[in-house]
């Protein structure tokens, strides 16, 4: 089930990737490059670039793979602005590094609960083998900081609970 889950992962993020302009005088995107754009032109500005560029795919990639170069504060304001269209994408991105690292997963979810980062959006809406895994693994976090989070996901495993 992982690898079918990486797979779409894969092809979502090659989706969003294909048909890019031609910004090979654009400047090369990457975690650190983006964390500076975030702390310096901020995030709506950011988010704008990441969409003109189509380059949100490289985000996404990035979140997936815990680059701990993208502090959670900074990513969650950016999420904030992605595009609707970018959502599901950024949305499977969170939940494989949830899977990865609870704690740091749970750290990049939004506490707001309208939000489509929030618990509700990223762990209620996992495959049920997902959401299975996922349970104790968030069950096991304990951090007061992240209690909203944590709480918001639990709540949602058990409103949409694995087969």
């Amino acid at each position: 089930m992982m690898k079918i889950l990486m797979t779409l992962f894969t092809l979502l993020t090659a989706t969003h990737a294909q048909a890019r302009p031609d910004d090979s005088a654009a400047p090369r995107m990457d975690s650190v490059s983006l964390t500076k754009q975030l702390e310096t032109d901020g995030p709506k500005v950011t988010a704008e670039r990441l969409t003109q560029s189509h380059n949100w795919a490289i985000l996404a990639r990035d979140i997936a793979r815990d680059d701990a170069s993208l502090p959670p504060p900074l990513l969650n304001s950016l999420l904030s602005r992605a595009p609707a269209d970018v959502t599901p994408m950024l949305q499977a991105a969170l939940r494989t590094r949830l899977q990865h690292d609870a704690l740091d997963g749970l750290s990049v979810i939004v506490p707001a609960s309208s939000s489509p980062f929030a618990g509700a959006a990223i762990c209620g809406n996992g495959t049920p083998s997902w959401q299975k895994r996922i349970a104790p693994m968030v069950t096991e976090t304990h951090n007061v900081v992240l209690a909203l989070q944590r709480q918001d996901c639990l709540n949602a495993l058990k409103t949409h609970p694995a087969g």
